[in-house]
């Protein structure tokens, strides 16, 4: 039982290291392709193929170029180039929440999920 539950366990963190995934630490700041979107339970999400983040609530982490096309429609995903940093974890009831902060945002293009 106790060599089932291992392997379970480690099947669990294999897709990461396979990936060779690893989370920036606070205040390092990178280029990612991604998009940000309103989710109905978690706030505003910004998610790249690898990773799900959570934006900061202080206004100089979202952009108003990111901002203005989820104001006019909650339902928008706002895809593009963007450069963030990460701010330090927070939790909630389903774990930690990784916080970044926008810095810029090019090449948006807006759709609708």
């Amino acid at each position: 039982m106790r060599n089932q539950l291992l392997c379970f366990f480690l099947l669990l963190a294999a897709p990461a290291q396979a990936q060779g995934q690893r989370i920036p630490a606070v205040g390092e700041c990178f280029d990612v392709r991604g998009k940000v979107y309103l989710s109905s339970n978690s706030g505003v999400v910004f998610d790249t193929d690898t990773q799900r983040y959570f934006l900061a609530g202080r206004d100089d982490c979202f952009p108003a170029t990111v901002k203005n096309p989820m104001t006019n429609d909650f339902r928008a995903v706002v895809a593009g180039a963007y450069r963030i940093c990460r701010e330090p974890d927070d939790y909630n009831q389903f774990g930690v929440m990784h916080i970044v902060c926008i810095k810029t945002a090019s090449g948006l293009s807006v759709s609708r999920y």
